[in-house]
Order: structure tokens, then C-alpha cells, then sequence
């Protein structure tokens, strides 16, 4: 990754904890697959209004935290998790915990621009 990638990777992953995965997840109206800031720098604004044809190829999100249109990484396990909602469930529904490890994911590669091993830890035992 190039410096100028770490740096856009690091405000991607502030814009989403700003306006997708904020603070108050009570207060959280946002669906879990809708487009965050990744989605929307690595997609066009026809491609992020029309969801079914969003292209991740290029998207800088860690594939540990997203990867093929939400249905991998720690989203794609809370997706599967809550799949009667879909990528329709509020984010303000989905269990505390696993709200708070999305956000501590966007946390680290905020500071450091990666998911920390640590992290990366955690989401593997809670996939097992």
C-alpha cells in the first residue's frame, strides 16, 4: 500500500465510524449492508445508489473487516448472523458486541491504517 493509500485508507475508515458506525449505537439508523465510506470511494455514485452492482475489487476496506459486497469479513458474518434482516437489519439492532468490534476495527486502521492482530484474533474466534 502506497503512503497516499494508507492516509486515504485512514480517513475512510474515520468517515465511516462518523457517519455509518457511530458512536451511539442506539441512535444508529444505518443498515448493515448499506455502502460505507470504502463502498462509496472505490464505486461510482450510480454504482453506490444501485447496490447490486457494486465492484469491491478495488475497495480498500480490509477484507478482515468487509470483502465481496458485505458477504465476507467480520460484516459478512454479522450478515449471516442476522440474515432473516438481511443487509436490511439496523446496525442498531445487531448484538453490542459485535457493534463494538466493528468499531474497534475502524478504530485501528484509523490510527494505524490495519486491524490490529489482536483484532484480527478476535474476529477469528468469533467466526469458530
Amino acid at each position: 500500500m502506497t503512503e497516499i493509500e494508507s492516509v486515504l485508507v485512514k480517513w475512510l475508515a474515520s468517515e465511516s465510524l462518523k457517519y455509518k458506525w457511530i458512536r451511539e449505537q442506539e441512535k444508529n439508523i444505518n443498515r448493515l449492508l448499506q455502502p460505507c465510506s470504502f463502498c462509496t470511494d472505490s464505486n461510482s455514485d450510480e454504482d453506490v445508489e444501485n447496490k447490486s452492482e457494486l465492484v469491491c475489487s478495488n475497495c480498500l476496506c480490509p477484507k478482515d473487516l468487509c470483502a465481496d459486497d458485505g458477504q465476507k469479513g467480520l460484516i459478512g458474518f454479522i450478515a449471516r448472523k442476522y440474515k432473516n434482516g438481511g443487509g436490511n437489519s439496523l446496525v442498531k439492532n445487531i448484538d453490542p458486541n459485535l457493534y463494538k468490534l466493528v468499531r474497534t476495527c475502524l478504530l485501528d486502521i484509523h490510527f494505524t491504517g490495519k486491524i490490529s492482530d489482536r483484532v484480527k484474533n478476535n474476529i477469528r474466534l468469533l467466526k469458530q
